[in-house]
């Protein structure tokens, strides 16, 4: 690709295409670190335990295999492209429907950068946004923000108070960011 350089605004006007494989990998990748995989596992393991009875867990809970499900159903999209909806990044449908899906917004640089440097930044987010919004569909009917915001609250370790504005994006970034905590 060229090294030109394209300004954050072109950046977060392009629809840069989904690669499926390469977010996969990147899920394989975060899951293969120990306190990353371990803090997933858990959240999965006790949200369904909080769930309503209708509401269980998902080929046992294994990210990748729910993510494999998604991908046979609706799959994933990109905001802004055909058959997005308006927003950034959410979970769309459920597995017990047969029509979970993925919404993924767009990125916007703090700098310019050129296309490779674009394309890195996707994938790390990419794959990011990809673990957050598969193990919503976790559970058959999905699992909310606010179902794995107070799960994360009542997990072992030093974390924040919940969220008390009951907004959902609240929430959304109350387990989010234990969740990219458990990345490093």
């Amino acid at each position: 690709m060229s090294q030109e350089k394209i300004s954050p605004q072109q950046a977060a006007e392009m629809i840069f295409p989904i690669d499926t494989a390469l977010i996969r990998k990147e899920l394989e990748r975060l899951l293969s670190k120990p306190k990353c995989a371990e803090f997933v596992r858990e959240l999965i393991k006790r949200a369904a335990e909080n769930a309503a009875p209708d509401n269980t867990i998902v080929a046992e809970g294994d990210v990748l295999k729910i993510y494999d499900l998604v991908l046979t159903q609706k799959g994933l999209v990109r905001a802004g492209a055909e058959g997005s909806l308006p927003g950034a990044n959410f979970a769309t449908g459920s597995i017990a429907t047969n029509n979970a899906g993925i919404q993924i917004g767009n990125v916007r640089p703090g700098a310019p950068l050129t296309k490779d440097e674009l394309a890195a930044l996707y994938l790390k987010s990419d794959g990011r946004v990809a673990m957050h919004e598969t193990i919503h569909h976790s559970g058959r009917l999905v699992y909310s923000d606010q179902d794995l915001a107070i799960v994360v609250s009542t997990m072992p370790g030093d974390r924040p108070p919940l969220p008390t504005s009951g907004n959902r994006f609240d929430f959304s970034a109350y387990w989010d960011r234990e969740l990219r905590n458990s990345f490093k």
